[in-house]
C-alpha cells in the first residue's frame, strides 16, 4: 500500500516550515539527538504527516521554561528512593491467583468519550482566557530571561558579538560589557606571557559574571513563581487544554456568554493555527499519531545536577488521548540513602531480577507510564498496561491500578526481566480501560484500548539493555562522576 508523506520541520519557535514531498517508504522512523519524529495518521485522507521537534537545553536551568506557554505542560518523572520504595511495594490489584476475566471491547469509540470531549472544549474556553491573561503578564519576564541567556552564551563563548549592542543603562548589561573589556585585556596579557595566574584570573572573572547572570535569572524565577501561585489552580486546569483539538461547536456555545482568545479562532473561516478544531467530537478519533521508540542516549548530567538521561520512549495519540511509555533507569547515589533504606532497596531491586551492580550507585531499569486523561475513560474502574489481549492476565499484565477520579496518570513501574525481554522482542504494549459490574466481580469488560507502536521497539530496548549489561554504563558513569579519591 502506498502512502503520501508530507514531511515538515517544527523547531523551537514552533513555526511549521513544511516541505512537501512524496516518499514511498513504510514504516518510517527517525530520531535525532533532542528531537522526536512523529507520524500523524489520518485514515480518511489516507495520508501520513511527518515532522520532528528539537528543543535545545537551557543555559540557565534554574528558571523552569515550563512556566511559559511553549513548554508549559511538559511532564517530568522524578524518582526518589522513597518514591521507588513505595511504588515497588504497591499492591497489584486484580492480579492475584484468581485473575479477572476481561471481555474485549465491542466498539472502537467507547461510550462517554464524545460527552467528555464536548465538556472539555467548554471548560477550556474560560481556562484559556485566564491563561492568555497570565501569559501576557509573563511575556516581559520571558523576554528578560531570553536576554540574560543571550548574555550568558556570549560570556561562555567569549564572543561579545552574540550580545551587542549592550544597554549601558542596564546595570547587568553594563557589567557584562565591562567584563568583556577586562577579559580582552587579560587575554592579550596571557598570550604574551603565558602566566597561569592570568588565566586563573580570567576564569575567576568569568565565574563571577556568570554567577551574577544566574542571580538575575533566580530573581525573575521568584517573581514568576509568585505570579503563578497567585493564579491558583490555573496551571493544573490548563493541562487538559494544552496541545489538544477542541470541538468547534462546543467552543462557540461557550463563547456566546464570554470572551476568550479561542473564540475568534473558532469563528474564523481560516483559523491562524494557534488552536486546533474539529467540527464534531467523533472526528477526533479519526486522527492518530505515533512517536516511534527512540535510540537511548548515554548517561549524562541532568539540569538539576543529578545523573540520568538513559531512556527509550514511545508515544501514541488517539484524538486527545496521549499514551507514553518509557524504559528508563533508576539511578541513586548510595551515599544519599540511609542504611535501612539501602537494605530495603537492595532487596527490592534484587527481586526485580534485573539490577546492575555499581560501587557508587543503585541502578535498575523502571518503566514510566503517562496517560493524559481528564477523567476515567468511558467509566472504567481499572487501567491495565499489558501485552497481548488480556486473555492471559497473569502472564501479560505489566501494571494495573484503579482509575483516578480526574487528572492524568503518571506511574513508575518496576521493570522485571521478563517484561524487558518481551519489550526487547518487540511485543506490542497496550493500555486498556476495564469496567467491572461491582467491586467483588472478577469479570470485566474492556471499554477502551490503545496500543503503542512497535516501530523501533525491539532495537531500542535491546540497545538499552546492552548498554546496561555490557559495562558501558559503568564506564560512562565513572568518566562522568569519578569515584571519590579516584
Amino acid at each position: 500500500m502506498a502512502f503520501t508523506f508530507i514531511a515538515g520541520f517544527r523547531g523551537p519557535s514552533h513555526v511549521a516550515d513544511r516541505v512537501r514531498r512524496a516518499i514511498c517508504l513504510w514504516p518510517l522512523a527517525w530520531t535525532g539527538e533532542g528531537c522526536s519524529y512523529t507520524l500523524l495518521f489520518t485514515r480518511r485522507r489516507r495520508e501520513v504527516r511527518c515532522g520532528h521537534r528539537c528543543l535545545p537545553p537551557p543555559l540557565f536551568p534554574t528558571l523552569s521554561k515550563r512556566l511559559f506557554p511553549a513548554l508549559l505542560l511538559e511532564l517530568l518523572v522524578k524518582i526518589s528512593p522513597v518514591l521507588l520504595f513505595v511504588v515497588l511495594n504497591l499492591p497489584t490489584p486484580l492480579l492475584a491467583q484468581d485473575p479477572p476475566v476481561v471481555e474485549p471491547a465491542d466498539a472502537f469509540l467507547a461510550p462517554g468519550l464524545v460527552a467528555a470531549e464536548l465538556a472539555r472544549s467548554r471548560r477550556c474556553v474560560p481556562t484559556l482566557a485566564r491563561m492568555d491573561t497570565l501569559t501576557t503578564r509573563m511575556e516581559p519576564f520571558a523576554r528578560q530571561v531570553d536576554r540574560i541567556e543571550a548574555l550568558g552564551r556570549a560570556v561562555t563563548r567569549e564572543d561579545s558579538t552574540q550580545a551587542i549592542p549592550f544597554d549601558v543603562g542596564d546595570s547587568l548589561e553594563e557589567a557584562v560589557r565591562q567584563w568583556f573589556a577586562a577579559d580582552q585585556t587579560l587575554a592579550r596579557q596571557y598570550a604574551e606571557s603565558g602566566d597561569p595566574a592570568i588565566e586563573a584570573q580570567r576564569a575567576e572573572g568569568r565565574g563571577q559574571i556568570l554567577g551574577r547572570l544566574q542571580e538575575a535569572v533566580d530573581s525573575v524565577d521568584v517573581r514568576v513563581t509568585e505570579m503563578i501561585a497567585a493564579s491558583g489552580d490555573l496551571l493544573t486546569e490548563v493541562r487538559e487544554c494544552d496541545d489538544v483539538m477542541l470541538v468547534r461547536t462546543a467552543v462557540l456555545e461557550e463563547c456566546a456568554t464570554m470572551d476568550s482568545p479561542v473564540c475568534g479562532e473558532a469563528r474564523a473561516a481560516t483559523p491562524s493555527g494557534r488552536y486546533r478544531f474539529v467540527n464534531a467530537p467523533e472526528d477526533l478519533w479519526d486522527i492518530e499519531s505515533v512517536m516511534p521508540w527512540n535510540s537511548p542516549p548515554p548517561v549524562g548530567l541532568t539540569p538539576q545536577g543529578g545523573v540520568g538521561g538513559v531512556q527509550t520512549r514511545s508515544v501514541s495519540r488517539m484524538g486527545n488521548l496521549v499514551l507514553a511509555l518509557a524504559v528508563r533507569l533508576f539511578i541513586q547515589d548510595r551515599s544519599t540513602v540511609s542504611p535501612d533504606q539501602f537494605t530495603d532497596l537492595q532487596a527490592i531491586l534484587a527481586s526485580v531480577g534485573f539490577a546492575v551492580e555499581h560501587p557508587q550507585y543503585l541502578i535498575a531499569p523502571v518503566l514510566a507510564l503517562e496517560l493524559n486523561v481528564t477523567e476515567p475513560l468511558a467509566g472504567a474502574h481499572f487501567y491495565f498496561l499489558h501485552f497481548g489481549d488480556l486473555t492471559e492476565p497473569t502472564e501479560d499484565v505489566i501494571w494495573s491500578a484503579p482509575t483516578s477520579a480526574q487528572g492524568p496518570v503518571d506511574a513508575v513501574i518496576p521493570a522485571t526481566k521478563a517484561t524487558l525481554d518481551r519489550l526487547a522482542a518487540g511485543e506490542i504494549v497496550s493500555l486498556s480501560a476495564v469496567r467491572f459490574p461491582d467491586a467483588n466481580s472478577k469479570e470485566g469488560e474492556t471499554v477502551f484500548s490503545m496500543e503503542l507502536t512497535s516501530i523501533g521497539e525491539a532495537s531500542s530496548v535491546s540497545a538499552f539493555l546492552s548498554y546496561l549489561t555490557s559495562g558501558q554504563l559503568s564506564d560512562d558513569l565513572t568518566a562522568l562522576v569519578p569515584p571519590a579519591g579516584g
